[in-house]
């Protein structure tokens, strides 16, 4: 009345001893790639090895250190903390920890740092040329949160990082993070903290949250522009060298060109920086599709304007493309 149903029968897979000894240790292939080698587990692979009383390898195994100097880059200059240097490495944060101890690298407490605000004096010495920049970068790269006072500036060049908080004097209990990011894409560092009297400051100047699309000027003096104008450069814009054909004595001649603009999804934001720097420096740019441009020998007087001596808060790499024009 009711039949017996077969059994199936577990296919035996054949994997000599010899063979797995070569594959694991010689070629140091994984029990995951030699069990899809035979068609099989990982999990077959791990007890034909105990049958052939193969030991397996450990974790650590795989693991590379850190050289002293490295983490002495990320974990004393970088602030980053042993959890993000942990996902740099592939491994945990205990582990971390110990090479940190082994490099004779003092280990920070943990628990949350304390709280940092921007000194005093720094901002009542406003309208100054270093406070002026920082102004230009949080009006490009910055962000101002919602409901509370943090103000966060975040940039995959860390040049500026260092730049902005040496301009606002901040000392190292200010962490600049490196948040996690896929291994195809730049490293994003930030510095983000909570200060009433600098977040009160940008505010009465005229940034708010959520500023990309609502942009409007600012309360910048014309004594400090210039400045500010470098800082929104140093974020949103950017230096290009062109060539262009010229006809010389009949003859067709490449010849370069310097280029720069600078972007912002606010249309009104730019139509009021076209018009600063051409009352102060006589420079008319063009409006194009959402971008402030200058072309040719208006591009290197703008340099000459924004660049005005030779130790000023500024990208190394940006101002290199214009210093080759001058």
């Amino acid at each position: 009345m009711f039949k017996r149903r077969k059994r199936i029968e577990r296919r035996k897979f054949h994997i000599p001893k010899k063979e797995l000894k070569r594959l694991y240790y010689d070629l140091g292939w994984t029990q995951a790639q030699i069990g899809e080698h035979y068609g099989c587990g990982a999990k077959t692979i791990s007890q034909r090895m105990e049958e052939y009383g193969l030991k397996a390898r450990h974790v650590s195994d795989y693991l590379v250190k850190a050289p002293c100097e490295e983490l002495h880059e990320l974990y004393i200059v970088q602030e980053l903390n042993t959890y993000e240097i942990a996902a740099r490495y592939g491994c945990r944060a205990p582990t971390v920890v110990r090479w940190l101890r082994g490099c004779g690298i003092p280990v920070r407490p943990q628990g949350a740092r304390p709280r940092e605000h921007v000194p005093s004096e720094v901002l009542a010495a406003w309208p100054s040329h270093s406070l002026a920049y920082v102004v230009g970068l949080i009006a490009a790269d910055g962000n101002l949160a919602r409901g509370n006072y943090m103000v966060r500036l975040a940039s995959t060049d860390y040049e500026m990082i260092q730049h902005y908080r040496a301009c606002l004097q901040l000392s190292s209990s200010v962490p600049t993070r490196k948040p996690p990011r896929p291994a195809n894409r730049k490293s994003l560092y930030e510095v983000v903290f909570s200060d009433r009297a600098y977040r009160a400051f940008l505010e009465k100047l005229g940034l708010t949250p959520a500023k990309s699309l609502t942009l409007r000027p600012l309360a910048i003096p014309d004594t400090v522009f210039p400045d500010f104008a470098r800082g929104c450069w140093d974020g949103d814009g950017g230096w290009y060298i062109q060539q262009q054909r010229r006809r010389i004595r009949r003859k067709w001649k490449k010849s370069n060109f310097l280029r720069t603009g600078l972007s912002s999804s606010s249309p009104i934001f730019l139509t009021w920086m076209q018009k600063c720097i051409q009352q102060q420096s006589g420079l008319r740019g063009r409006l194009s599709s959402r971008r402030l441009r200058y072309n040719g020998s208006n591009a290197v007087a703008l340099g000459l304007w924004m660049y005005y001596a030779p130790d000023l808060p500024a990208l190394t790499r940006k101002r290199a493309v214009w210093e080759q024009f001058t």
